[in-house]
């Protein structure tokens, strides 16, 4: 170990000394606006929208989403959330935006005293020793009432000249979010796609799926308007055998329509596919008029489909 001792030290000799210098204060470092959204996505959930403003003459090496961290306090300075800025363009110091959510379950006391502190990240070493920061505590309170991609045009469009970047856009005489500008905006409002959906120019939402209510109230209209009339109500058969007058009526009509349908069958010298045809469309004309119960019509109308197929394509020839 002992001779191992001088190539060690040569190494450590040789490495270079990194010394992270102090963080200077920025020149400006304004927290500009904090307004503050009630039921954004959901009854009684709050929105906090950050404007601030950041530069220096001349950049540190470390960002801003580095260097600075931004809180929202309570009256007594208990966090109740924090974010950092996020370094979009000259490494975040410049003029930007930051934002709270909370869920109705999580959001604190509507319109209370809170304030919004824009601060050095004390983890790192600053030239002041303490880290610097800048309050708000004025925030403007509002329920929302569609009024949230409005501010984010008028934010985007003030920051477009700042950062230098199209932000917003034209579509079909409405301004939406470019790409450049949904991207920013997306990572600084991260649900703003469900909160102002009109911002962007796809669009994505949920579908909606509603039970759909069947009845039989037509069915049931159609089959008892033979009711009481003289010769067509079966309600004496019914009576006397248990079985329901609508049944009664329809054996009677399908009865009389193939002895009808054998008739013509004859007549036609037995082209079967003439009857057949004729037959499903008798049943159609039954069940509209009350002859023949819905379920029953639909069951013969597909025999009397199949009677017309079979001729036409599976009968084998007879030459």
């Amino acid at each position: 170990m002992k001779r191992l001792a001088p190539f060690i030290a040569a190494i450590f000799a040789l490495m270079p000394i990194v010394v992270l210098a102090a963080i200077p204060t920025p020149d400006t470092f304004v927290v500009t606006e904090v307004e503050a959204f009630r039921g954004v996505i959901e009854s009684d959930d709050q929105l906090y929208v950050v404007q601030f403003s950041l530069d220096f003459a001349s950049n540190p090496a470390e960002s801003a989403q580095e260097a600075v961290l931004f809180r929202l306090r309570d009256a007594a300075g208990g966090e109740l959330a924090t974010t950092a800025p996020f370094a979009f363009v000259d490494d975040g110091w410049i003029d930007g935006v930051v934002s709270f959510y909370f869920s109705a379950a999580d959001a604190p006391a509507w319109q209370g005293a809170f304030d919004v502190q824009m601060i050095g990240n004390p983890s790192l070493e600053w030239e002041a020793g303490d880290p610097w920061f800048a309050i708000n505590d004025t925030p403007t309170f509002a329920d929302n009432t569609g009024q949230i991609p409005g501010r984010i045009r008028a934010i985007g469009n003030a920051l477009e000249d700042t950062f230098g970047i199209d932000l917003i856009e034209k579509v079909a005489g409405v301004d939406k979010l470019t790409t450049d500008g949904e991207t920013y905006f997306e990572t600084v409002i991260p649900l703003l796609r469900q909160i102002a959906p009109d911002l962007f120019s796809a669009k994505t939402e949920n579908p909606v799926f509603g039970d759909r209510t069947f009845t039989q109230t037509y069915a049931d209209t159609v089959q008892d308007q033979l009711e009481d009339i003289p010769g067509f109500d079966a309600s004496p058969l019914e009576t006397l055998t248990g079985v329901s007058r609508e049944w009664w009526t329809a054996l009677v009509f399908v009865g009389a329509a193939l002895v009808v349908m054998f008739g013509l069958h004859v007549k036609l010298n037995n082209d079967i596919r003439v009857t057949s045809f004729l037959f499903g469309i008798v049943m159609i004309g039954g069940t509209v008029t009350g002859f023949m119960p819905f379920m029953a019509g639909a069951a013969v109308a597909i025999i009397g489909v199949l009677a017309i197929v079979w001729p036409l394509f599976y009968r084998p020839s007879s030459a």
